[in-house]
């Protein structure tokens, strides 16, 4: 890009301008922010218009204060993907999330260790809109996370925390008291879930359809009764 072209550029309307950053990736955007104050600042206020981000594809580019940053101006943010961005997805990253992303639905962060309880009651508390949220595979995630979820989030309706070794009755049985909206659990691999939490989504007051309960502590009776009542349960995979 010479310079012409960029005086060019700096002069468009704000909303050209937010068009033709709408067609750039995020290694693109994160370039535009560096070619001068005045782009870093259209850049950020493109961001702030944004509603979906998915991190997946650039997750060995991202970084730490680079992911930091462009949480910092995603305030109309309603879909957020951070599968598998382990390096960056930190503790503090995450209260960056809850602080400023107050309108998110969708979050995932799946294989990612730095999602923490404290993280999560985080998030509970100032994303009370969130109706799916994906955790599987994030070992720092315990009953204390899962349950400010069920208290704080009424509109969770989807959830998955395979691989959550933290995750017991304890949890999934107030899940199932508070959280009766919710039509997808997913506790594969979850040890410590047992016929004891399960028998509370028998409740007419629950709407689950589909249950993952691979490798979990349940009986077959029980599977039976949740199957009876409709609810499609995987135990298989």
């Amino acid at each position: 890009m010479d310079a012409g072209n960029l005086d060019l550029l700096q002069i468009l309307p704000t909303e050209i301008i937010f068009n033709i950053l709408g067609w750039l990736d995020l290694t693109s955007l994160c370039l535009c922010r560096r070619l001068s104050r005045k782009w870093r600042g259209r850049v950020n206020g493109y961001l702030g218009s944004v509603n979906c981000l998915d991190f997946v594809p650039f997750e060995t580019m991202l970084t730490e204060d680079g992911l930091k940053h462009m949480l910092t101006y995603v305030s109309n943010l309603r879909v957020l993907h951070l599968d598998s961005c382990w390096p960056c997805v930190t503790e503090e990253n995450l209260f960056v999330i809850a602080m400023n992303c107050s309108k998110l639905s969708v979050f995932t962060a799946s294989r990612c260790k730095g999602v923490t309880d404290a993280a999560l009651e985080a998030v509970a508390r100032y994303c009370k809109k969130l109706t799916e949220l994906d955790l599987s595979s994030c070992f720092n995630i315990s009953d204390v996370g899962v349950t400010a979820l069920s208290e704080r989030c009424p509109t969770l309706r989807e959830l998955h925390v395979s691989s959550c070794y933290g995750v017991t009755d304890k949890s999934i049985t107030i899940l199932a008291k508070q959280s009766c909206d919710l039509t997808e659990l997913d506790v594969s691999w979850c040890y410590y879930v047992t016929d004891q939490s399960m028998k509370e989504f028998l409740s007419p007051s629950c709407n689950l359809k589909l249950l993952r309960i691979k490798d979990c502590t349940i009986s077959q009776g029980m599977v039976s009764q949740l199957m009876a009542k409709g609810i499609v349960v995987n135990n298989f995979f």
